[in-house]
């Protein structure tokens, strides 16, 4: 059993690191005392 958990955990730790590292958020723009429009695509 402890093999399987072994297993398992190696091969979803690629993924989920993977999974984590597209989650990205890119700004583009300038800094203004006025607001403005975010456009999220």
């Amino acid at each position: 059993m402890k093999k399987h958990l072994i297993i398992l955990a190696a091969s979803i730790a690629p993924v989920m690191a993977y999974a984590a590292s597209g989650n990205t958020i890119n700004f583009q723009g300038e800094v203004t005392d006025q607001t403005c429009q975010v456009t999220i695509n």
